[in-house]
């Protein structure tokens, strides 16, 4: 435990802070970089997922609109309904995309708002974490921000430092993969 100002902190809390950030950035970073390729995103729910486009362009807004509007309640409240419906949403996606690509072989998502870049299976592995997060969220006790304000800006700011790894992953992998085999 942190004694801080009079308030004590059990590391439980900071690490519930920390993934309730980290959620909340993550369904951020998705709803701004489909909003960034708002057409290759209907675009590729046609093409990689076979959804009319009649379809897709419903889809895409609502699951945009849903992005938002969880990453805005997860970041502000961090109500734990809005991280249970976000946890659904990710994990429905992530099965969509792993049985895409399973039947497939290669599909392309702009999940964070990636442009022509196929799925890697460190894309896969990004969205079982993210998963495995949101599992982590739910076991621990819900914060509600107790904590001190110089502990909830550390906390985002970690969260922020996660997230832009976790975005990333595929392309840091492949890249230590390169400097490895001294590509």
């Amino acid at each position: 435990m942190v004694r801080n100002r009079g308030i004590v902190m059990g590391y439980e809390l900071f690490l519930a802070e920390v993934i309730r950030f980290y959620l909340g950035f993550i369904l951020f970073a998705a709803a701004w970089g489909k909003s960034r390729t708002y057409a290759y995103f209907k675009q590729q729910l046609t093409e990689s997922f076979r959804i009319p486009t009649v379809y897709s362009r419903m889809l895409a807004s609502g699951i945009l609109a849903l992005e938002w509007a969880l990453a805005l309640i997860i970041l502000t409240t961090g109500h734990q309904l809005a991280i249970i419906v976000a946890g659904g949403l990710f994990s429905l996606l992530s099965v969509v995309l792993l049985y895409r690509y399973l039947a497939t072989g290669m599909i392309k998502c702009s999940c964070f708002g990636e442009k022509d870049r196929p799925v890697t299976d460190y894309d896969l592995l990004r969205n079982g974490l993210v998963i495995m997060a949101f599992m982590a969220f739910l076991c621990l006790d819900n914060p509600a921000s107790e904590m001190a304000l110089q502990w909830l800006f550390f906390s985002a700011s970690l969260a922020v430092l996660l997230v832009l790894i976790t975005i990333n992953l595929s392309d840091i992998m492949l890249q230590l993969i390169d400097m490895a085999e001294g590509r």
